[in-house]
């Protein structure tokens, strides 16, 4: 499934199997739960388009959370296997803060001087990719 645009909140309800959520744009909230198994289920935050800078945000404990700013509302999630944020082309910066015991979270600069901020992570894989430039 893709939002691609969206000046309203959805609330997006994952069925039985593996399923995938591309979120592009999205000015209002936007919440994806998988309540119903245990599937591979996974978000995909996709701002590799945006070309100026951005910051955002990644928290979440247990087994929920939510990734703010990026230019866009408010994305929360739960229940998911993986979380993955694709950032833009500008000088990016993005705060991880997360206690998630079995979301994977990935993140990709892209290209820009990125920046990621680490305060805490969770039980599962936390991968970055920094992408040209000079990330830190």
């Amino acid at each position: 499934m893709e939002l691609l645009d969206s000046h309203h909140a959805v609330r997006i309800e994952l069925g039985t199997g593996a399923d995938s959520v591309r979120v592009a744009d999205a000015q209002a909230a936007v919440s994806v739960v998988d309540a119903a198994d245990a599937d591979a289920d996974t978000l995909l935050i996709d701002r590799s388009a945006v070309v100026s800078n951005l910051a955002g945000s990644l928290t979440g404990s247990d087994g929920s959370g939510s990734v703010t700013g990026l230019g866009t509302g408010d994305i929360g999630f739960e229940g998911l296997t993986l979380v993955r944020v694709l950032l833009g082309q500008g000088n990016d910066q993005f705060d991880l803060q997360h206690t998630l015991a079995a979301t994977v979270v990935e993140a990709d600069g892209g290209a820009g001087d990125d920046h990621f901020h680490i305060t805490a992570l969770g039980k599962a894989d936390t991968r970055l990719a920094g992408g040209a430039g000079a990330d830190t």
